[in-house]
């Protein structure tokens, strides 16, 4: 089934499907715990610092307090650039007046939330204002340009289209807050900070649709651990013409992060068959669990499986493969190590 939203479509496939439904069942999870006074802040600071990491900041640990409104100095270390970095973040995810806002009025929310994302890194009269040079977003470690965004000339009329996007009431709010993303990530509509805007962006959409219990939905954490992030997927979805590779890496990274908030509050996993887990290879496809259940054929039972052994922390998903790759990990879930320069 295609869809459409704005200028952007996608196919509504068996594996976005399924992990539509599963952000479901993992919210109402999540949440239900939520409701009972159950957080967990590690998760908050760890999401911060991936998001951060992501756009270039090497930061490992959660930056000392100090001092994060004033402007940055040119001659300043790191540690202060990174530490109003982190804070802007975690100002942006705490924004819940900008999620109503980014419903009602998009481009002056997305104004607002760039303010909160670069207090203390650029000049009050910078913030907000369109970019007018032109960036090349490439990877970090090896300098890999990964893709162009929109040149400055046609940005004004481009950002004037998000109201499109916000406008989706009938799509599944993972795919609203996924195509807003995508479109934040192309356009890169300011100077800095972009990468950082459409993740936040994005998560308050979840927010504001109900799809990110207590803020608890964590998606860059599980994006972080890839170099490039899905910048690639940006490029492939580019390349292609369509969203459907990058909705399904999208909703990937999110489950991945909501199985994250499930087991850090300490919601047990529904049984696993483990000899039937004794008997996967150590990487494995689809087909193989649908054989390894009796029948070669029953994908949909293959991927009930399937996400029994992810929600237990067993097994993880191949990205990229279209949900058809995973591997065997020893289990259970756990917060991944903090990371290393």
């Amino acid at each position: 089934m295609t869809e459409q939203l704005g200028d952007r479509t996608w196919d509504r496939t068996d594996h976005l499907a399924d992990l539509l439904a599963t952000t479901d069942r993992l919210v109402d999870d999540v949440a239900g715990a939520v409701r009972l006074g159950a957080t967990a802040p590690v998760l908050w600071d760890r999401a911060v610092i991936a998001s951060c990491r992501l756009d270039g900041a090497r930061m490992v640990a959660t930056p000392p307090e100090g001092d994060t409104t004033t402007l940055v100095d040119d001659d300043a270390d790191l540690e202060d650039v990174w530490r109003r970095e982190y804070a802007g973040v975690r100002r942006a995810l705490a924004a819940d007046d900008l999620a109503e806002r980014l419903r009602d009025d998009v481009l002056g929310g997305i104004r607002a939330l760039h303010h909160l994302l670069t207090q203390g890194l650029v000049a009050r009269s910078a913030s907000g204002r369109l970019r007018r040079v032109e960036q090349a977003v490439h990877t970090g470690g090896d300098g890999r340009v990964v893709f162009r965004p929109v040149r400055p000339a046609d940005l004004a009329g481009q950002v004037a289209r998000l109201p499109l996007v916000m406008a989706g009431r009938d799509h599944h709010p993972v795919e609203v807050a996924g195509v807003l993303q995508f479109e934040l990530l192309r356009l890169h509509p300011f100077e800095s900070a972009n990468g950082r805007l459409a993740r936040s962006a994005a998560r308050l959409v979840l927010r504001d649709r109900g799809r990110d219990p207590g803020g608890l939905a964590v998606p860059e954490i599980t994006m972080a651990t890839r170099p490039a992030g899905n910048y690639d997927d940006v490029a492939a979805a580019l390349r292609r013409g369509d969203l459907t590779g990058f909705l399904e890496g999208w909703a990937e990274d999110l489950t991945a992060g909501l199985r994250l908030a499930r087991a850090t509050l300490g919601l047990e996993p529904e049984p696993v068959d483990l000899d039937l887990v004794a008997g996967l290879p150590t990487a494995f496809t689809l087909v193989d669990v649908a054989t390894a259940r009796g029948d070669r054929t029953d994908l949909v039972g293959a991927r009930r499986t399937v996400n029994l052994l992810l929600d237990a922390g067993l097994a993880e998903r191949l990205h990229g493969s279209r949900g058809l790759r995973l591997r065997r990990r020893p289990g259970p879930v756990a917060l991944p190590p903090a990371p290393t320069s």
